[in-house]
């Protein structure tokens, strides 16, 4: 189980191996309670990758379904979020293999960056990453 006062802090470059596997950084990994799968989704404003632990995205689906499924913005929302959004496994090494279609969406080929976000991360190409301020 996650620890309800976790915060995904850092900043960690790995390579992405032959199979386009990435490993999770052990710090991460240990802090979202060794999970089974992760949740990754396109972010909705940057050229990146946003890596969501299990607990955060049900959370965050609560609050959308309490709400009306009427609600054409809520809807919008449910149909951007379900086609770019992919549950990962981790395996037994902390690899997980995140889609080609997902990794072209962020340019990412044999490096990825991983950048803490508090309550999520973001994966980046590192020469993208280099391009922002922040």
């Amino acid at each position: 189980m996650i620890a309800k006062d976790y915060i995904l802090v850092g900043r960690f470059e790995h390579k992405v191996d032959a199979r386009r596997r990435v490993r999770l950084p052990a710090p991460w990994y240990d802090m979202m309670g060794n999970p089974k799968w992760v949740i990754v989704m396109a972010d909705p404003e940057e050229k990146c990758l946003d890596l969501v632990p299990v607990e955060t995205m049900e959370a965050r689906m609560k609050v959308l379904r309490r709400k009306s499924v009427n609600d054409p913005a809520i809807l919008r929302v449910l149909t951007v979020l379900g086609q770019n959004t992919e549950k990962i496994d981790v395996d037994s090494q902390h690899l997980i293999r995140i889609s080609d279609r997902m990794l072209d969406f962020a340019g990412i080929k044999q490096k990825i960056v991983f950048r803490g976000c508090a309550r999520i991360a973001q994966l980046w190409n590192p020469v993208e990453l280099g391009k922002r301020r922040v």
